[in-house]
């Protein structure tokens, strides 16, 4: 089990290895154990191999808890999707071509290497942690403005929770979610931790500028749950509902606006049209809101998500 692991561990000592999952696969960690086990902090990046900035992040931040000598305990996972982060794969472990992101509340196991890995989350990473912060940005296909996710569904203490970490990483945009699936979702719904997502950086990029700001806001989490510290006021805005288009055609895709614009009610956001410049199809937001992301390249295929809009 995990918690042994940091038991064992010496205080104040930093310790560099790798979790086997299955037969020549295994997930890169660094645990940082200050004074004490408890609390346990899991920092995890990479669960889609083209966020860069997560997994930078997660890389600089050691020596950076390293210096503060907190009370308790980081175990930082640096990729969680090594493949797709070594073959530049956007959103699926190419094992099995599974978006990790979507199953590790599934109830059913496959004998594939994504279920593996939710396996080994939910039975002995999850039932040991006190607290998730989990690292994402803008795949190279995805433009987005900064903006953090905390689950509104589960236990009242833990959604208070959530939602104080949400404020205090400082982002400007909060999205309280109602969705399931993913791995902050399954941490505070199934688990009871609290538990926030982090979204930094787009299009693929990992901008120094990004790693700095996403950085400060781990670092001010941290601060708050083993300090106590309060981080400083800042304006942010909440969000609970979001709308997306879905492409229909094998087409080029050119949108109107941008992450972080606001739109309003019957706007056009962009159009689909073929290479002779014909449009196929317009698309016009649905409700007044804030553009979250959008895809960020010419070509679309069917199915692929274009935008997507909170309100």
């Amino acid at each position: 089990m995990v918690i042994e692991l940091v038991e064992q561990a010496p205080c104040n000592t930093c310790v560099k290895d790798n979790f086997a999952i299955a037969d020549n696969f295994s997930l890169p960690y660094t645990l940082i154990k200050g004074g004490g086990s408890r609390p346990l902090v899991l920092i995890t990046a990479g669960v889609h191999g083209c966020e860069y900035v997560g997994i930078k992040t997660s890389i600089s931040l050691v020596e950076d808890i390293e210096l503060k000598q907190y009370k308790g305990s980081v175990l930082l996972l640096h990729t969680v999707n090594p493949t797709g982060f070594y073959q530049k794969m956007t959103s699926l472990v190419p094992e099995d071509m599974v978006n990790l992101n979507r199953i590790f509340q599934n109830s059913y196991q496959e004998p594939t290497l994504s279920y593996h890995i939710k396996q080994f989350f939910r039975e002995r990473l999850l039932p040991n942690v006190d607290y998730l912060i989990d690292l994402h940005g803008g795949n190279k296909e995805e433009l987005l403005t900064p903006h953090v996710y905390y689950s509104i569904l589960g236990d009242s203490s833990v959604i208070h929770q959530s939602k104080e970490l949400a404020k205090v990483s400082g982002s400007p945009v909060i999205f309280a979610s109602s969705d399931v699936g993913g791995l902050y979702q399954a941490a505070a719904i199934d688990y009871g931790i609290p538990s926030i997502l982090l979204e930094q950086g787009d299009s693929g990029t990992c901008l120094p500028e990004d790693v700095h700001k996403m950085r400060e806001s781990v670092r001010a989490l941290l601060a708050s749950i083993f300090e106590g510290k309060e981080a400083p006021k800042s304006d942010q805005v909440y969000y609970q509902k979001s709308y997306s288009f879905y492409s229909g055609h094998l087409a080029c895709w050119t949108c109107f606006v941008r992450p972080g614009d606001r739109v309003n009610k019957g706007q056009i956001l962009g159009q689909l049209h073929t290479l002779h410049g014909d449009v196929l199809e317009d698309f016009f937001a649905l409700e007044t809101g804030l553009v979250l992301y959008q895809k960020s390249n010419l070509v679309t295929h069917i199915g692929e998500s274009l935008i997507t809009i909170a309100y």
